[in-house]
């Protein structure tokens, strides 16, 4: 026998609480007691108490609490359970109904019914309620966490994995056994539970002899096992069965499945809802009899009615051109002609042929006026643009261009591609042709950094660049590269409008000897373009800032300057020209940038798309300028 309950006390003045017996309810025994404070606060875990009653005969229980000098202190108890002992011995005759501790009903102490939890049995066993089994000790778990503590419990020797377990309305299927007092089921549940008593295996009967450990079990699935632990199917019976056919003659709708043993027949039988018939095991196939004879031909069916004509197909494609055919026979030679001296001479004239050149030539006649060019020019096509020309030259190139030398330069009169021999002290080349290498042939590649491939001013997909002002393309292999006094630069852009300070367009430094740099200012809400170089002999040219490069279409600038002039030319046209006595572009320690400001202007990135970029160790003519413009 025992007695369990659960005790709060809190406060700055407590007394003592105390447990006693009595067993006659006059004299009374104390069994247990503690003093003072014993939680840290109101909302402190109560503390649980179990207390072994079996030494004495007890008839009654009673708790005594004192108060404090003070009266500032809580003292509570909840949740006592008291547990008796069983029974001693069976029931006997003079009264019939007896209860043992595990509810447990005796009809007949002579070996009449037995109930398990039903107090009128009308079977040898009838049981009322569930099969579970209650486990020692209390648990809790709480809201959200699968774990599962227990107090004065035995779980390593109450369960096994995959069992049930019944903690107040909820049923959890056990995933783990840490110890007696911890283990993991696997689902959390909607509420807490403190200090509640569990249930294992509610759906599950097992029946235990002494010469099997499991000669009956039902799972929680239905299946049935005989001398099988774990059944795998509705029956599972180890060994052998037994089937009689004691009363089973009747077979119809309603026993159709029903197994019976045919004593005269020595077979097992199965009902099929109509008959009995042997369920022996099946024989072996039968070797495939002879062939039969052919039957005779059918006659043949009448031809059926033509059907209607469909509709024309679409014409076919075009063949391809038949071959050649063989050149014909070479024709016969005609009669020798005669030669021009002897029609001479057959139109009645005498003479030597001597006589007959001089004829030919005729006497020298005097100079004539200069005349105008005809109708039609020929020229020979050139590869290359001829050297030391004068104003007025003109020559016909190989690409298709007509070209003539005005102003120092050569001019494109009509045709196509460009009088520039682009390739004359070309430093590098972007064409940007779906990656950053330099097509002049020196080598001078570049090196991304985030822009993307967009396409050109044609139209053509991955052939220019997009800066999205976050990006650039760096050449380092410009670093430290000697300029000298002459150079050009030719870039085409589109800008998206969007800016928010300086966008260099394409540098190789900034504001400092030797730097040089094409940009977008932040002159007129960034619309407006300029550039400039910083020399030896003077610390700043940059003249060109009132530019207007209208938004989200392409532009062509080229900046030039020859040693003492720095031309800058939009779209062909040009837009103005610095003199000044500026001096050698020094090398510079720093790459060639494209799509940002030159190193030392970390965010002056340009927002729109870049393409074809060339970069001459001269100065262009405005005639090459209009060439690239045109190109």
């Amino acid at each position: 026998s025992r007695v369990t309950f659960y005790y709060h006390m809190y406060g700055s003045d407590m007394g003592a609480l105390a447990l006693e017996t009595s067993a006659d309810g006059v004299a009374w025994n104390p069994v247990w007691s503690i003093t003072g404070q014993q939680h840290a606060s109101g909302s402190a875990n109560w503390t649980r108490k179990q207390i072994d009653l079996s030494g004495g005969t007890v008839r009654k229980i009673r708790f005594k609490g004192t108060t404090g000098a003070g009266y500032r202190g809580d003292m509570a108890i909840d949740q006592v359970t008291v547990t008796t002992g069983e029974g001693s011995g069976p029931p006997v005759a003079a009264s019939p109904w007896s209860k043992s501790g595990k509810h447990i009903y005796y009809a007949d102490p002579e070996g009449g019914n037995v109930g398990i939890g039903d107090n009128a049995p009308t079977a040898d066993l009838s049981v009322l309620g569930n099969l579970s089994r209650a486990l020692t000790g209390y648990v809790s778990i709480t809201a959200g966490s699968r774990a599962v503590t227990g107090e004065e419990t035995l779980l390593t020797e109450e369960l096994r994995v995959g069992e049930s377990l019944l903690i107040g309305s909820e049923v959890f299927t056990i995933t783990g056994i840490g110890s007696n007092t911890a283990l993991t089921v696997d689902t959390t549940p909607t509420a807490s539970v403190t200090n509640a008593a569990a249930y294992a295996d509610s759906d599950l009967l097992i029946v235990e002899t002494g010469a099997e450990k499991a000669a009956l079990v039902v799972d929680r699935a239905g299946n049935v096992g005989i001398g099988v632990a774990v059944p795998k199917a509705k029956l599972d019976v180890a060994g052998g069965i037994k089937i009689g056919n004691e009363n089973e003659t009747v077979c119809d709708a309603g026993k159709a499945g029903t197994i019976r043993y045919d004593d005269a027949g020595k077979a097992v039988e199965v009902c099929d809802g109509s008959g009995w018939s042997r369920a022996g095991l099946q024989g072996e196939r039968g070797s495939t009899g002879a062939q039969g004879e052919q039957g005779l031909q059918g006659l043949k069916g009448d031809t059926g009615e033509t059907g209607p004509q469909g509709k024309r197909g679409p014409a076919g494609s075009q063949g391809p051109p038949g071959k050649a055919g063989q050149n014909g026979a070479d024709g016969a030679d005609g009669a020798d002609g005669k030669s021009a001296y002897q029609i001479w001479l057959d139109a009645g004239n005498t003479g030597t042929e001597a006589d007959f050149i001089a004829f030919l030539k005729g006497e020298k006649g005097e100079k004539g006026d200069p005349g105008t060019i005809g109708s039609v020019l020929n020229l020979e096509p050139l590869s290359e643009v001829p050297e030391n020309a004068t104003s007025g030259n003109v020559y016909f190139n190989s690409s298709g261009a007509l070209c003539v030398y005005i102003d120092g330069g050569w001019a494109k009169v009509t045709g196509n591609g460009a009088c520039v021999n682009s390739a004359i002290d070309l430093v590098a080349y972007y064409p940007f042709n779906g990656n950053v290498n330099d097509e002049s042939g020196n080598g001078n590649n570049g090196t991304v950094n985030g822009a993307t491939l967009t396409v050109d001013r044609f139209g053509n997909s991955n052939s220019a660049y997009w800066f999205d002002g976050n990006d650039k393309i760096i050449v380092n292999a410009l670093n430290n590269f000697e300029w000298g006094d002459k150079f050009s630069v030719s870039v085409w852009f589109k800008r998206t409008g969007q800016w928010g300070n300086y966008q260099g367009i394409v540098a190789n430094g900034y504001y400092t000897n030797g730097s040089w740099e094409i940009r977008m200012g932040r002159e007129n809400s960034g619309t407006m373009l300029g550039g400039g170089i910083v020399t030896s002999a003077n610390n700043a040219t940059w003249d060109h800032v009132h530019l207007h490069a209208s938004q989200n279409q392409w532009h062509h600038v080229v900046m030039s300057y020859d040693g003492n002039n720095l031309s800058f030319y939009l779209d062909g046209e040009l837009k103005g020209v610095s003199t000044r006595d500026v001096g050698n572009l020094i090398a510079k320690n720093t790459p060639l940038t494209i799509g940002k400001a030159g190193i030392g202007k970390n965010n002056e990135y340009f927002y729109g798309a870049i393409d074809d970029i060339r970069i001459y160790k001269r100065a262009l003519s405005i005639g090459e300028v209009r060439d690239l413009y045109d190109f």
